[in-house]
Formats: structure tokens, C-alpha cells, sequence
């Protein structure tokens, strides 16, 4: 994610990559308006809402039959957005997913009993399951809003499509999010959230999707919990949350995927230690931190720095995490990939000369991809720094 004097910085990237930002009509957003003549009468009333895999599928623009269509939405515009789509998530797999799924493999591993946590993670599950396909739970923390399932309906959703569109636009381009364009894009009648941005990154991943559940931790700790319906919030005081659980296969074991809507900063860290409470519980963690603007450079977010520190027995960043000298040598195995130079202009105040110097020590491999604000191939840069001792066995003692 990126705050601040983001207007210079996609002026930069645009005159350097000479991509396009819109997507232009690709799906519903201009198919469906062509079919919307279509339609004789008013939308009529639905009579249930659809499965969450109905949905996932809807939302994600995967081959549906057009019987199971017609209630939800014009089915020649919807067969246009699942051509659309295909095209511009084909190009993003190819130079982004494929290549760190390979380097995943062959440099993470599988890693199927742990629980992965994101922190500053805005929307961004395709990478996540990029790096961490096999993992038992995953729990992602953002400023941005949980939101609500759409409301589908035939002839009335290019709204929703053309919102989806835009707040993926930068994902797809650059594989980060602008803090202050998911602000504004995350905030609409039509897209109001995040979890329709989750149910597409899962539908494009193919997975089966069992279970949508809002949570909600009220301030005396206790964890409520909702089955989501379309058009429907879980307005309850309290954390907002979501849980998905979905399997890759009928045979395959149940994932879960929790998303919570939390400020990180030490104000709202230290308010909330029934919430504090339940992170520990899912820990020990692998954790990954990209594209979180050098937050956990500051004094106001040492909190979640540390917790990130004693909770994880694995930290995968980008140099946008946790500063280089917090890994201490003689307690964590430290190695680097790509290539460290300057951060980006606008965070130039965060050059990193320790990490400069272990970059120089020794050759580091290559990365096949891009990733962070140093989105272009080899351009970016990894730490994987691996616990010395294990958690589990600390905790024990």
C-alpha cells in the first residue's frame, strides 16, 4: 500500500511504463450496459441469494452455465467479462504470480500446518497465496473495510463491475495497491469493501468456497460471528472481520482466511488487547510485509514491529518492512535476494546503508520477479529471515 505524495509517484510510473490505467470496458462495466436493452422489465426479485461459490464465480468472471446466470445477471454480458478478465488475469500470472509460486517453492517451501499473517496487507490476497499457497490459516490486517457480498441482479450491476475493475486496476499493473486510491475505491455504494476483492482473487485461484462469516470482536473480547448475505452489514461495536474458509479440491483440507479492518499505529494497538489476544493465539506465524510505505520505520508503529518480531518464526519483506539491523545475526538466519539500492523518491529518507552493506558482501540470487514498490523485474529485493530457535519451543518452556 502507498499514502503520502502518491500523485508524483504514478506520474513516475506511468511515464516509465507507458501503461494504461483503465481498463477500459472489458466486462460488465461496458457488456452489460450493450444487453441492458435487453431486459424487458425491472429486475426481478430473487428468491435466494446465491451459493458463496455462485458468487465467487460471478465475482471472479469464471464459466458459469447460463441457467445458473439468468437470476443474477445478463448472461451474454457476463460471458463478455469472463473473456475480459481471462486476459488481463492471464498477463498478471505470467509476469507475476507464476514466477514467485516457482520461487516459493523451490526457496520458502510448503509450509502446510502454518499460519501466514500480512499485516498492512490492504486487499492483496493473490500474493499471498502466491508465496503461501499450502498454509492452514491466513489472517490479513488493513485499514480498509471489510464491506458487503453484492447484491447481483440482471441489468443492474454494471456499477459493481466497473467498481471492481477500477480498484483492481492497480494490483494488475504495478502488483501493489495505492493506499489513498483504495481509500476512495473501497468507500463506494457499489463496492464498499474488501470482500468482494478477497472472493475474486480466491475464485481466480480456482478454490471451492465453503464459508463467508462476519466477525466482529466486541470490546469486552468476545468474537461474534455472522453468515454473510449479499446487502447485508454486521453493524455490531467492535474489530470488523470476515472469515472465508475454502478447500482447493473436494479432497483437499479446509483453508481459512481471516481479514480484519484495523489501524496498526501504537494508539490503537495498546486499546485493543482482547484483539492482541487472538493474534497470539493464531501464532507462531510466517509472516510477509510488502508495499507497507516504511510504516514500521516509525516510533508509532513500534508496537506491531515487535509483535511481528517475538510472533513469527519466519519474516518474508521487501525492504518496505522492518529495518534490516531489528534482525539480529545470532538469532535470525538472514538471507537476501535481488537487488538493494535506493527506495523509491518518495521514501528516499529510508535508504537502509546496513542493508546496503550485506547486499555488497556477498552475491545475492536473482529475483524472476518484481515485487514491492520496485515492481519491475530485476529491480526489487527479499529478505527470508528464518528463526534460529524455534517458537513452539520456547513457548513450551
Amino acid at each position: 500500500m502507498l499514502g503520502g505524495r502518491k500523485k508524483v509517484f504514478i506520474l513516475i510510473i506511468c511515464a516509465c511504463l507507458w501503461v494504461p490505467l483503465i481498463w477500459g470496458p472489458v466486462g460488465p462495466a461496458g457488456a452489460q450496459a450493450r444487453h441492458a436493452d435487453n431486459v424487458q422489465n425491472a429486475a426481478p426479485a430473487i428468491s435466494e441469494a446465491p451459493s458463496y461459490q455462485l458468487l465467487t464465480d460471478l465475482i471472479a468472471g469464471n464459466p458459469v452455465k447460463d441457467q445458473e446466470l439468468a437470476p443474477y445477471v445478463n448472461p451474454a454480458g457476463f460471458q463478455d467479462y469472463v473473456a475480459g478478465i481471462k486476459q488481463v488475469w492471464q498477463r498478471f500470472e505470467n509476469q507475476h504470480l507464476q514466477p514467485i509460486r516457482q520461487w516459493a517453492a523451490r526457496e520458502v517451501g510448503r509450509g502446510g500446518g502454518a499460519t501466514v499473517f500480512y499485516p498492512f496487507s490492504g486487499p492483496d490476497l493473490a500474493n499471498l497465496l502466491a508465496f503461501f499457497p499450502d498454509a492452514r490459516t491466513y489472517v490479513m490486517l488493513a485499514l480498509e473495510p471489510v464491506g458487503t457480498l453484492p447484491v447481483l441482479r440482471p441489468g443492474a450491476n454494471e456499477p459493481f463491475y466497473q467498481s471492481l475493475e477500477y480498484a483492481l486496476n492497480e494490483l494488475l499493473h504495478f502488483n501493489f495497491f495505492f493506499t489513498e486510491r483504495m481509500a476512495n475505491d473501497l468507500r463506494r455504494r457499489e463496492l464498499d469493501g474488501v470482500l468482494p476483492l478477497l472472493l475474486f482473487f480466491l475464485g481466480r485461484e480456482q478454490v471451492q468456497v465453503n464459508e463467508v462469516t462476519f466477525l466482529r470482536q466486541s470490546p469486552d473480547g468476545q468474537m461474534l460471528a455472522q453468515p454473510a448475505r449479499p446487502g447485508e452489514k454486521f453493524a455490531d461495536p467492535g474489530i470488523p472481520g470476515v472469515k472465508i474458509v475454502f478447500q482447493r479440491g473436494p479432497a483437499a483440507p479446509e483453508q481459512t482466511l481471516y481479514y480484519f479492518s484495523f489501524n496498526l499505529q501504537n494508539a490503537s494497538w495498546r486499546r485493543s488487547p482482547h484483539f492482541v489476544a487472538f493474534l497470539q493465539g493464531l501464532a507462531p506465524f510466517q509472516t510477509l510485509v510488502k508495499a507497507a510505505s516504511y510504516l514500521m520505520f516509525k516510533s508509532h508503529y513500534s508496537d506491531i514491529r515487535q509483535f511481528i518480531l517475538d510472533q513469527s518464526q519466519m519474516v518474508l519483506q521487501t525492504d518496505e518492512g522492518i529495518p534490516v539491523r531489528f534482525f539480529a545475526a545470532d538469532q535470525w538466519d538472514r538471507r537476501f535476494y535481488g537487488v538493494y539500492q535506493q527506495p523509491i523518491a518518495l521514501f528516499r529518507n529510508c535508504y537502509q546503508p546496513d542493508l546496503a552493506g550485506l547486499y555488497r558482501q556477498q552475491p545475492t540470487p536473482a529475483l524472476p520477479f518484481g515485487i514491492g514498490y520496485h515492481h519491475r523485474r530485476n529491480s526489487a529485493n527479499l529478505m527470508l529471515a528464518r528463526r534460529v530457535s524455534r517458537l513452539v519451543e520456547e513457548k513450551a518452556d
